[in-house]
């Protein structure tokens, strides 16, 4: 019996091995002939196989075989797409709502059909939970807003909108000079920003006076605060509809973990590049296991760097945390091409004809001061106007790093690009330009002391 389980599981593993050294060989073969099918096979290697639960609760009732879990999915979308009205909501609101739907129906009947032709995309709209191969009955959806449509973002902005206006007119929460920012919002997520608890809490219950006119439920728990430079305060808790908020060290808001030191955890995107470039090279990152270093490395820049160095353009990192990042870049790229440590830096990027990842951020950075500047009615460009007008230039405000990177580049100074703004095509040109010539000019230079030396 022991005898069998050993030649099982070498066949096991025999199989893996030839299964993995087949997919490496043809992610390798269309890496340079098919790119689609590159990316393609790269997703499937990514992707974790799919399990279907075996036990589903749902309050208090518990469904263990296929049948009772698709009636209990049934439900909870049913529960979701059937208006309810709770204590909180304010039901007279809801009455004057739909006389105002009847009148407005009314009017815009005899000036066209796009006021009919929005209604009749959701009346009667019904959806159908699948599970294992089988579908429930219809579920009518008689609230919310189709996920994925194409409306369905403008839609909710319509809808959002009558809260963030109520926010700005009311002048509580954060302002930068004379521009109030009390509520960045990007789709259904909301920040609220503020310089006391008075105003946060303000801001919720202007929040949550609209949701309980609109029938609209928030759950509290999903909602977190993180306080900036409050040692030693004492800050009392904050509320939503009578349940405290969670203050917490830190907190994600679109996708960028936020703390109390309003730092960015260099380290743990360290981990995150090297777990994404390990589970993408299966066969292990030395040179003689797996990929080419070529193939390697379009792996490391195309998906391990995005998400290594996701969204700090918006944050100001210190010079030893670059430094950090650049580090474990170079010791990727070693590991990739199978070079010793004491390989020369210059080397370990030509070899491979990678850039440094510090070159990268600055492209982001000068990427996203030109998307601003792009968009001159936004309140993101006028706060760019203003550090332009008041900045120290020893600062550390978003624009003195832009002006760094443009000197760096020798491009023209922020005030100019401001005046004069660039389309996309145009600055990505001049900017890959400016960076290819200064990349040039440092292996030029490391040349040269290597040669001296």
């Amino acid at each position: 019996m022991t005898a069998a389980k050993r030649i099982l599981r070498k066949a096991q593993r025999q199989a893996y091995a030839s299964q993995r050294e087949s997919t490496a060989g043809k992610i390798m073969k269309a890496s340079n002939a098919d790119t689609k099918l590159f990316y393609k096979l790269i997703n499937m290697q990514r992707k974790t196989p799919l399990t279907n639960t075996k036990i589903l609760k749902l309050n208090e009732k518990t469904a263990e075989d296929g049948p009772s879990i698709m009636n209990i999915w049934q439900e909870h979308f049913q529960q979701l797409a059937t208006p309810t009205i709770e204590e909180n909501f304010d039901t007279e609101k809801l009455e004057l709502v739909e006389i105002q739907n009847n009148i407005i129906e009314s009017i815009e009947r005899e000036k066209g059909k796009l006021w009919i032709l929005l209604r009749n995309l959701y009346k009667g709209m019904s959806i159908k939970v699948k599970w294992e191969g089988q579908c429930t009955e219809d579920v009518m959806v008689l609230q919310g807003i189709q996920q994925g449509a194409k409306l369905s973002t403008t839609l909710y902005k319509c809808y959002n909108n009558v809260i963030l206006d109520s926010i700005l007119k009311s002048g509580l929460g954060a302002c930068i000079g004379d521009i109030q920012v009390p509520a960045p919002t990007c789709a259904d997520d909301i920040a609220v920003l503020a310089n006391s608890t008075a105003d946060a809490q303000g801001i919720l219950d202007i929040v949550q006076h609209h949701t309980s006119r609109d029938l609209v439920k928030i759950n509290p728990t999903k909602s977190e605060a993180v306080l900036y430079n409050a040692k030693g305060s004492n800050i009392s808790t904050l509320q939503f509809e009578d349940n405290d908020i969670n203050i917490t060290n830190e907190t994600k808001h679109l996708g960028i973990k936020r703390n109390e030191q309003n730092r960015a955890n260099i380290s743990e995107r360290i981990r995150t590049g090297r777990a994404t470039i390990y589970s993408l090279l299966g066969a292990g990152l030395h040179v003689r296991r797996g990929f080419s270093p070529m193939v390697a490395y379009k792996l490391w820049r195309t998906y391990a760097v995005p998400r290594s160095i996701y969204g700090l353009e918006v944050m100001n990192l210190l010079a030893k945390e670059k430094d950090m990042l650049e580090l474990a870049e170079r010791k990727i790229l070693r590991q990739i091409q199978g070079l010793p440590n004491n390989t020369a830096n210059m080397a370990v990027y030509t070899l491979v004809g990678a850039e440094p990842i510090a070159i990268t951020l600055d492209k982001n950075v000068l990427t996203f001061f030109m998307n601003i500047v792009r968009n001159s009615g936004t309140i993101e460009c006028e706060i760019l106007r203003r550090q332009i007008a008041f900045s120290d230039q020893r600062g550390k405000d978003f624009i003195n790093r832009v002006e760094k990177t443009l000197s760096k580049y020798n491009l023209k100074s922020s005030s100019y690009y401001i005046e004069n703004p660039l389309n996309k095509i145009e600055w990505k040109r001049l900017v890959g330009i400016k960076i290819k010539e200064y990349w040039k000019n440092e292996c030029h230079n490391e040349k040269m002391e290597k040669n001296i030396t």
